[in-house]
């Protein structure tokens, strides 16, 4: 699958390209699914000397130009995903059980009669939706 490249984003947005903006960048273009800035800050604390204040700012930033959109917010914490032509909209699945969130496919507004009546009202920017239930993998070990 195609990725973004961290440096290149930096650049087209005209954010200042540093050391600790590129590995924040790298963590969240290398996942598969959303993130948030304490898995993010704990996942980098191996590589880079960041405190978790800079990483919430950090993620406001990317979110702020355009690079990143919050996919959803889950008992108090937001999570991320990239915002680009490699990851379209799309809604979440979170289990209840091992709250694993699995990205599902990619909507459009022709899949569901409920855009279709949205944009009747007015223009539609953003889809933030989420689905809760008990993954597969839950369900045969119960």
């Amino acid at each position: 699958m195609d990725r973004c490249n961290a440096t290149e984003l930096l650049r087209l947005k005209n954010v200042k390209v540093t050391r600790s903006r590129i590995a924040i960048l790298d963590e969240i273009i290398a996942s598969d699914n959303p993130v948030n800035a304490i898995d993010l800050h704990n996942g980098l604390s191996g590589q880079l000397t960041v405190n978790l204040a800079t990483v919430y700012r950090m993620l406001k930033l990317f979110v702020d130009v355009g690079i990143l959109r919050e996919a959803f917010a889950d008992n108090g914490t937001q999570y991320f995903e990239m915002a680009c032509v490699h990851n379209p909209a799309h809604a979440h699945f979170q289990c209840s059980k091992c709250k694993r969130i699995i990205c599902l496919s990619p909507l459009t507004f022709e899949d569901t009669i409920l855009f279709s009546e949205a944009s009747k009202i007015g223009e539609i920017n953003e889809i933030n939706i989420k689905l809760k239930g008990i993954c597969q993998k839950c369900r045969s070990t119960a």
